[in-house]
């Protein structure tokens, strides 16, 4: 025993070693105690000698203690994608989950920057995130943005739950995503697997992960580090990431167990870049001194009991304990970082850090009983968190070139505690009317709290303190029909709302004033669609979908009796996106049995948006203008993926293609801004090419190639983060990665 702990702790706690890396596909195997946070029914992971599975799984009505039934559900198989996971590359992880938008801010993977049908991809924040169903997101009703993201290497699957997941995770208008971190091998002591990986501009990747069962004690760990010099001159970042998990079955009713998460990185930002330096060069880099670097620490504690045969219960409790720093000469790209010729050096930088402090308790209980002749499900729950988020900005920091917060005069310009308590109940019942017919109804309650209090010096006001707690009632049904053996008909309607967020409660310019009384954001999701599995030759899903976001929050040009104009923020309007979204995958060597020697696999998928304000004004210049019919910024008009993947014996080939149709970056629709700011964002494709291969099944040689045609584009433009302006996409990049598990 004393062997395994000391493996599990080398595993989360060696940061000063770069380790080996591990095998493309999940060779570990899901033992009988499932390690997972949130217990799923078994995927099963294929062995080298199987045929090629599909890597998006049937949808199910019930999940552990999730109520699936209507819901707009995907399932990915990671081992199954064939993609570059070494990199985290979000276009090619999520390419079978229509309408996913992946931004592409830095090019590194450090940060998964998605979101769906025209919300906010910034750092997945219009997503409940979770790991084996611990939250990621840093505050998640006052700081929803998402530093934690694991290394897709270590993920088995990933669970997609779309707007109606807001009734039984939390108020997020774009619903639920959960990493399921691998398991281990529980017929093995000690098994695991490595991967090591390089690439172009110096990309060095490393993971190894350890794991077994001796007895009533299971565990698991991993760590990765990687690092890159990146596409862009100035970008070099280095990422380090750990996990470990322990549990002990104290019987076969109850297990109990720890996991602790941590990652932590730095990124140097080449900065944003104005039209014509875009246009002149996209990899040019107009800042050399701008860095980011975000730490956090996840522990957690678990006990899940199978009470009886119809009832279980499932306890979480974890803590997100964590910072983020940056050190920036920030303005607009048209000005360059040069010596300051008063001060004959350069300019000081702005230092600005972040520290967070959550605590979670989540308790869910699911009850199966018997009605009507058929088996019902009832599942409720309880959260409750509280979260402090100390925020320091503007402070002057050094003229050097390093990575350096400190600062060379005491204090910041904003320096504020804010402090949210939230407790959350649902209920929802699946009622399975009949054979064919199943509804499931349910309600959320959430009383949330928040408070601020500080200085805000930077705009000449002190102590000031901000008080808003609300009491907040959701309600959805969902509901779903066979058709036939294969075919399903399915809906949902659920309430869904955005909370005010710190980032509001701070005014954005000097001169610039809050509303003491601004309301949450509050709306829906609905769909209806149809969907089909026929014995895994096809497998379909398309569906239509309608989001309405109300009281979004923005600012406008106000007077004093003066005549002094100030900025207040405020709701300032609504916005309304419906759209289409379907899904396709065929496999080819199934419906041909017998022409076919090889397996071959073909997908597709689409999303069309149609987003737009329905009432509202922004601020542009000195003026308030009417976005009335205005397209919602950050929205694309579609998004086009497909693929192809052919196994032949041992050596897979797998193709994507992914288009991106045009999108504004403002709520103006600006088409051109001479600095980059704002403006149209250009439709856009990409190919990726990865070919893999096995030795013996137990050695993997794999090669991708990510934007293969080397096609110049961007799909993100900035005001802030560390240099406004256009953020250039990657160019094109090798990737070759050799493994073994043992």
């Amino acid at each position: 025993m004393l062997r395994i702990l000391a493996l599990l702790l080398l595993c989360i706690c060696h940061w000063d070693c770069v380790a080996q890396s591990k095998l493309d596909t999940d060779t570990l195997k899901t033992p009988p105690l499932d390690t997972s946070i949130v217990r799923f029914d078994p995927v099963d992971v294929y062995s080298d000698g199987d045929r090629m599975k599909p890597s998006i799984c049937d949808f199910s009505d019930f999940r552990g203690v999730s109520i699936l039934s209507g819901k707009k559900y995907n399932l990915l198989v990671l081992d199954q994608l064939g993609v570059n996971l070494a990199e985290n590359n979000g276009r090619q992880i999520f390419a079978k989950v229509p309408g996913i938008t992946a931004m592409e801010m830095d090019g590194s993977g450090v940060q998964l920057n998605i979101a769906s049908r025209g919300l906010n991809p910034h750092r997945s924040m219009e997503f409940n995130v979770n790991q084996n169903g611990i939250n990621l997101n840093s505050d998640l009703f006052g700081y929803p943005e998402v530093h934690y993201n694991p290394p897709m290497e270590a993920i088995a699957r990933i669970e997609v739950v779309k707007g109606s997941a807001a009734l039984q995770f939390g108020p997020q208008y774009g619903g639920m995503i959960n990493y399921i971190v691998k398991s281990p091998d529980v017929s093995k002591v000690i098994g695991g697997e490595t991967n090591l990986s390089v690439g172009s501009f110096g990309l060095m990747s490393s993971y190894t992960a350890l794991g077994g069962q001796k007895g009533k004690w299971r565990y698991f760990g991993f760590f990765n580090y990687r690092g890159s010099n990146g596409w862009r001159p100035n970008s070099r970042y280095d990422y380090f990431a750990g996990h470990g998990s322990l549990y002990y079955a104290v019987n076969n009713k109850i297990s109990i167990g720890i996991e602790l998460s941590k990652m932590s990185y730095r990124i140097q930002l080449p900065g944003g870049l104005t039209e014509l330096q875009y246009a002149t060069n996209p990899r040019l880099s107009v800042r050399q001194r701008n860095y980011y670097s975000p730490d956090i620490t996840i522990p957690a504690f678990v006990i899940k009991s199978e009470v009886n045969a119809k009832t279980s219960f499932l306890l979480k409790s974890y803590f997100l304990q964590g910072q983020r720093n940056s050190v920036a000469f920030i303005a607009s790209p048209l000005i360059a970082d040069s010596v300051n010729t008063k001060l004959g050096t350069l300019n000081p930088r702005q230092v600005d850090r972040d520290f967070y402090h959550t605590f979670t308790t989540d308790l869910r209980l699911v009850r199966r009983y018997w009605l009507f002749g058929r088996e019902q499900v009832f599942t409720t729950g309880y959260k409750f968190s509280r979260a402090n988020t100390k925020r320091q900005q503007f402070g002057k920091g050094t003229v050097n070139s390093d990575y350096d917060i400190t600062l060379v005069e005491p204090g910041y310009g904003v320096d504020l505690l804010f402090r949210t308590v939230n407790h959350g109940v649902f209920v929802e019942n699946l009622f399975r009317v009949n054979s064919r017919w199943s509804i499931s109804p349910g309600l959320r309650y959430d009383n949330i709290s928040s408070r601020m209090t500080g200085d805000l010096i930077k705009y000449k006001m002190l102590d000031k303190s901000y008080n808003l707690s609300r009491n907040v009632l959701m309600k959805g049904v969902g509901t779903e029909f066979k058709l036939g053996r294969y075919v399903q008909l399915f809906s949902n309607y659920s309430n869904a709302y955005h909370p005010v967020l710190h980032s509001d409660l701070i005014p954005s310019a000097t001169l610039a004033e809050v509303d003491p009384h601004m309301k949450d954001s509050k709306g829906y999701n609905y769909d209806l669609g149809l969907r089909g599995n026929f014995k895994d030759f096809i497998r379909f899903d398309v569906s239509y979908f309608r989001l309405f976001y109300g009281n979004r929050i923005g600012s406008l040009t106000l007077f004093k009796p003066d005549g002094t104009q100030y900025l207040y923020r405020t709701n300032i309007g609504d916005a309304l996106n419906t759209g289409f979204e379907a899904m396709l995958d065929v496999s080819v060597t199934k419906l041909k049995k017998g022409l076919l020697k090889n397996q071959l696999n073909l997908f597709g998928t689409y999303a069309l948006n149609h987003a737009r304000y329905l009432k509202g004004s922004v601020v542009v210049g000195k003026d308030n203008v009417d976005i009335a019919g205005k397209t919602v910024e950050d929205v694309p008009e579609y998004i086009f993926r497909s693929g192809a993947t052919l196994q032949v014996k041992k050596c897979t080939f797998s193709v994507i293609y992914s288009k991106t149709g045009q999108m504004f970056s403002d709520a103006s629709n600006t088409v051109y801004n001479a600095t980059g700011v704002t403006g149209l964002i250009p439709s856009f494709h990409v190919i990726d090419l990865n070919v893999s291969g096995r030795i013996a099944n137990r050695y993997l040689i794999k090669l991708g190639v990510n934007n293969v045609e080397n096609n110049m584009y961007f799909n993100r433009r900035v005001n802030n983060y560390l240099g406004p302006g256009i953020l250039s996409a990657p160019g094109r990049s090798l990737v070759f990665s050799v493994g073994m598990r043992f």
